[in-house]
């Protein structure tokens, strides 16, 4: 069985998205603190524990990007990243975004990703009640963990 996991990386919150042979089985919002310190021992720990492959969004320096946010970002990533490691995943793969959505806004590239899903895959989004406004980093979650299976041929 392949587990990929797709992190979306915030300086508070991580979009996370989780791929059982090449099909979604969950997508959520995670506290940045909750999932570094629970990690592996979340409710998709099973899941956690047997990722082979890991992709997150690798961070761009733009003139209105804020040096500190993108350096607390980078440093997430990499917690993230070795603490999965940690726990028997393999491979890790950065992808700028510029690579995998371009520069389209949000919106598009949310209805793109929810084209190709499946109602089934659909229904495996949890989108976040209290901070609404942080659901785009869950679709970014998926739609990075689209794009790196589509690429990649491990989804038909």
């Amino acid at each position: 069985m392949s587990i990929l996991v797709a992190i979306d990386p915030g300086t508070k919150y991580l979009g996370v998205s989780i791929w059982e042979d090449g099909v979604l089985s969950r997508a959520y919002l995670s506290n940045v603190d909750d999932f570094l310190h629970l990690g592996p021992r979340t409710s998709s720990s099973d899941q956690m524990s047997q990722c082979n492959e890991l992709v997150i969004e690798k961070m761009q320096v733009f003139r209105s990007s804020i040096a500190s946010d993108l350096i607390n970002i980078s440093l997430i990533s990499g917690e993230v990243a070795g603490m999965l490691r940690y726990s028997r995943m393999s491979k890790v793969t950065y992808l700028p975004f510029r690579k995998w959505k371009g520069n389209l806004p949000k919106k598009v590239t949310t209805e793109r990703t929810l084209a190709v899903l499946s109602p089934q895959e659909k229904k495996r989004i949890e989108l976040p009640k209290a901070v609404k406004t942080l659901g785009h980093n869950v679709y970014d979650s998926v739609g990075l963990g689209l794009y790196f299976l589509l690429k990649n041929g491990k989804r038909k």
